[in-house]
C-alpha cells in the first residue's frame, strides 16, 4: 500500500510542477510508474477525485490565492490557471466557490 500512496504523491507533485501545462493521464501514469488505468484508479480511490477534477480544483485554488492578494486581474488569474478564456474560468470558479471571481476579489473568503 505504501507504494501506491507514493505513486499518488508523485502524481500530485507532477500536477503542481506542471500546473500551467496540459496534463494527460499518460503523463500522470509516467509519474506514478504504473499503467494509465491503474494510476487513474489509484488517484480516484486515494483522493476521492478523478485526476481531471483534482487538476481543476488545484488550478482554481491557485487562481483564488492570486485574486486574494489583489495584485492580479481576473483575466490574468484565468490565464495563469490554464483557462483559455475568462468566461470558462468564471463559470468554473463560481461552481467551485459559489461566487464570481470579481466578487471574490472584493470580499475574499477562506478557501
Amino acid at each position: 500500500m505504501k507504494e501506491q500512496v507514493l505513486a499518488v504523491q508523485r502524481m500530485q507533485d507532477y500536477i503542481e510542477t506542471n500546473n500551467t501545462e496540459e496534463i494527460s493521464l499518460s503523463d500522470l501514469a509516467r509519474a506514478s510508474l504504473f499503467s494509465p488505468w491503474y494510476s487513474y484508479r489509484l488517484f480516484r480511490d486515494c483522493l476521492g477525485l478523478t485526476p481531471t477534477e483534482y487538476i481543476r480544483k488545484y488550478r482554481l485554488t491557485q487562481a483564488a490565492k492570486q485574486l486574494r492578494s489583489g495584485d492580479v486581474k481576473v483575466i490574468d488569474a484565468a490565464m495563469d490557471a490554464g483557462f483559455s478564456n475568462v468566461d470558462t474560468f468564471t463559470r468554473a470558479f463560481y461552481r467551485e466557490f459559489g461566487l464570481n471571481p470579481s466578487d471574490y476579489v472584493k470580499n475574499p473568503v477562506p478557501i
